[in-house]
Parts: C-alpha cells; structure tokens; sequence
C-alpha cells in the first residue's frame, strides 16, 4: 500500500509551486477570465461588431486565447511543467513581439509591452525547477 501512494504522489506533478507563481497564475487566471468573457460580450452583442465573417474570427481567436490562457494558470498553479512550457513561451514571444513594436514605435508606454513580459518569462523560467520541466507528464 505504501508504495502505491508514493506513485499516486509523484504521477502527473511535480514539486509544490510558491506562493509568487500561484499569485502569478491567479492574475492570469483572473485577465484570461476578462478577456474570454470579454469575446463572448461583442459577439452576442451586435453593436459591438460589424458582423462581418473576419470580425467574428477574430472575436472567436481571442476567445479561444483567453480560454487557454486560462488553462495555462490553471496548469501554472498545480504545477504542471507543461504550463510553465506554455507560459515561458508564451511570455517570450509576447516580449519579443513588443520589442519590436518599440522598435516601429518608440513610445514609453510600448516599452512597458516589453518589461512586463519579460520579467513573467524571467520570472517563470527561475522558478523552472518547481515544474521539473524533464519529467513529461500527460494531461
């Protein structure tokens, strides 16, 4: 019996994540939440939208993108190293994308499209250990 429940313990998690990654899951939990609902508003509300077939993909993209960002907190906050996968490469590439915003638009409130991704993906990638981002798990 013993052996059995150190198996149930370690199967599909990893270590515990800290309270700085839960506080970082929650916030994403809390933004992809407003931006999921936020698509669901203007596509059940005509006046929002021109009703046009490219304006309700692209309402439908960011639905499906607030909908997985919230499985990405989800993830992030019961420690699932595919979450953080998801997150660090998520928050890079919004980094790298914003830097080059900043580079077409030198304005001090692009920059801050840039440090604030950066410093998630820094943050989450020196956190990596608690994910064991070796151990593959599935879903």
């Amino acid at each position: 019996m013993g052996m059995i429940s150190r198996w149930a313990d370690t199967v599909g998690s990893s270590r515990k994540p800290s309270i700085g990654v839960k506080i970082l899951a929650a916030i994403f939990g809390v933004a992809a939440f407003v931006l999921a609902i936020a698509a669901l508003e203007i596509a059940t509300n005509p006046s929002l939208t021109d009703g046009t077939t490219a304006s309700l993909l692209v309402v439908a993209f960011v639905f499906v993108v607030g909908v997985g960002l919230l499985v990405v907190a989800a993830g992030l906050w019961i420690g699932r190293s595919w979450a953080w996968t998801w997150g660090f490469v998520l928050y890079t590439g919004a980094a790298i994308s914003s830097l080059i915003a900043v580079v077409q638009t030198p304005e001090p409130v692009t920059l801050l499209g840039v440090v604030v991704p950066a410093f998630v993906a820094g943050y989450l990638y020196s956190k990596r250990e608690q994910f064991d981002t070796a151990n593959t798990e599935s879903v």
